[in-house]
């Protein structure tokens, strides 16, 4: 696997039309369709990501994408057959300041979020409320009474790596993450090293949903204004963990 950051803020007018002039023709009209501001940035930006990425992967242009049903992209190579038959797989996520792209020989979904505190104080209950397992709850619940001074920096990055896990995903399934984000449970309850009668939880490093499994990764990405949290789930190679 293969993955590749690229910080927006960085991105001069003179590198954003190099970046232009490198992209595909359906990259560049799907750019235009974002307008003019940060959404166009972000769309040249993951675009140029992704084709430097198969180009150093030895896939040759022309590139050509369509996606499925649900929406997940996927190249379509030059004699009319699915990239993803070839074992060619990508995954693109992009938010203000920062775009990844994983690119893998099986599905993959990768998913980058800014850490941000207040959002994450001010919504955080309201959505695991909603959205997430009682066992994820219980790990935020966990982190909360740790918590000291007020400080809700360990509970923020716990938050975002639930919800980052959980848009990764939904694009590794090519699903909608409405129906997956109550099925995914991104944690689970260990017994404690030097006490086996009491139990934490703990996040997991493999998934398992609709019969299919899933190795977890998390990785902290540093910008310029703000460090980001990075979820991306890829093939399990020895099986998925049970819930």
């Amino acid at each position: 696997m293969i993955v590749r950051f690229l910080k927006t803020e960085e991105i001069t007018e003179e590198r954003w039309r190099g970046m232009w002039e490198s992209l595909s023709a359906e990259r560049q009209q799907k750019a235009r369709t974002c307008g003019t501001g940060k959404g166009q940035l972000q769309s040249v930006a993951a675009g140029f990501l992704l084709e430097t990425m198969l180009k150093e992967s030895k896939i040759d242009p022309p590139y050509h994408y369509k996606t499925t049903e649900n929406g997940r992209p996927y190249l379509l190579l030059p004699d009319g057959g699915c990239g993803e038959e070839r074992g060619i797989f990508f995954s693109i996520s992009h938010t203000d300041g920062m775009v990844a792209c994983a690119l893998d020989h099986g599905p993959v979904g990768i998913d980058v979020e800014p850490l941000d505190e207040k959002k994450a104080g001010r919504l955080g209950k309201r959505i695991s409320g909603r959205f997430f397992t009682e066992e994820e709850k219980r790990y935020l619940e966990e982190i909360m009474c740790r918590e000291k001074d007020g400080k809700i920096s360990d509970f923020t990055q716990a938050f975002y790596s639930i919800w980052t896990c959980k848009e990764a995903a939904a694009k590794f399934l090519d699903q909608p993450l409405t129906k997956v984000i109550g099925r995914v449970n991104c944690v689970k309850r260990v017994s404690e090293q030097n006490s086996p009668e009491r139990q934490e939880y703990v996040l997991r490093k493999e998934l398992m949903c609709d019969g299919q499994q899933m190795r977890l990764r998390f990785m902290r990405e540093k910008g310029n204004a703000a460090d980001y949290m990075v979820a991306i789930c890829s093939a399990a190679e020895n099986g998925g963990e049970n819930h």
